[in-house]
C-alpha cells in the first residue's frame, strides 16, 4: 500500500507538482493494462484506463459512481440506480485487488505505482524504489 507522504492524487496539478511527467503515467498505465495480470480482464483494463486518463486530464468531477456507470459500464442514464446496481463499487474493489496482485508480482519493479484508494474513484500515483534495470532507469529519466 502506498505511503501517503509521497502519494499524489492523479490530477494535472498534483502530478506536475510532484514532478511526475504525464508520459511516465501513461507508460505505467500501458504496462499495467498490457500485463499478464490484466490480460484476462478487459473490463478492468478499460476501467483503469478511464480513471487514469480522466484524472490526468483534470476531470476529477467525472470520477463519480453515476458517471462511471454510464461512461464505462454502459448503464442507461435515466435508469441507473446505484442502490440496486453496484457494478461500479464491485468492479472498483476488484480493480484494487488486481492492482495489488500486479504490484506484488510482475509490477514489483515498477518505478511508479498507480493506486485506487478505498472510498474513491480518483487514482493516486507515487514513485517507487525498485531494482534498477533499463525500464526503471528510462522512467526515472523521464521524471527528471
Amino acid at each position: 500500500m502506498p505511503d501517503t507522504e509521497d502519494t499524489f492524487e492523479l490530477s494535472a496539478d498534483a502530478h506536475a507538482a510532484a514532478g511526475i511527467a504525464p508520459e511516465l503515467i501513461q507508460l505505467e498505465l500501458a504496462r499495467i493494462t498490457g500485463s499478464r495480470s490484466f490480460e484476462a480482464s478487459p473490463r478492468h483494463q478499460q476501467l483503469l484506463r478511464h480513471l487514469v486518463e480522466q484524472a490526468v486530464a483534470g476531470n476529477i468531477g467525472a470520477l463519480k459512481e453515476q458517471v462511471l456507470a454510464i461512461e464505462v459500464f454502459a448503464r442507461p442514464y435515466d435508469a441507473f440506480d446505484p442502490a440496486r446496481d453496484t457494478i461500479v463499487r464491485v468492479e472498483a474493489r476488484r480493480l484494487r485487488q488486481r492492482l495489488g496482485r500486479y504490484y506484488g508480482d510482475e509490477g514489483s519493479d515498477a518505478a511508479l505505482e498507480i493506486h485506487l484508494p478505498v472510498g474513491s474513484y480518483v487514482p493516486t500515483v507515487r514513485l517507487r524504489d525498485g531494482p534498477p534495470h533499463a525500464a526503471t532507469r528510462r522512467a526515472r529519466d523521464l521524471v527528471e
